[in-house]
């Protein structure tokens, strides 16, 4: 769903199996992480490797970009940059990210 949302697909480079095998490839469970997630959750970490892989995929190794880090870049700037926000962003800016929320924070801090 995201990645048809933010345009990471692509009928040359980028297709469903490409991102099915990236997806496989970056949430391979290994003793250590075996106890701590199940089946088709991603930890952030996975989530970015995803997206660098992605890059290398769709801009490094089609010849629009000449390093890995130019192929990120371009993921970060023509693709991730213009995916329409989630519905909560609106409601997290407008209600949770405000001077009065902040001030009710810092005073019950201690609380916390």
């Amino acid at each position: 769903d995201f990645c048809q949302k933010s345009s990471i697909i692509d009928s040359k480079s980028c297709n469903i199996s490409a991102i099915d095998r990236t997806f496989i490839a970056a949430n391979v469970e290994t003793k250590a992480t075996k106890a701590s997630k199940s089946g088709q959750k991603l930890t952030r970490y996975e989530f970015l490797e995803i997206l660098v892989r992605l890059a290398v995929l769709k801009y490094k190794d089609s010849g629009k970009a000449k390093t890995y880090a130019e192929a990120v870049g371009m993921m970060l700037d023509e693709v991730i940059a213009r995916s329409e926000p989630a519905y909560w962003e609106q409601f997290r800016d407008e209600k949770l990210y405000t001077v009065e929320i902040d001030d009710l924070m810092l005073a019950n801090l201690s609380l916390l």
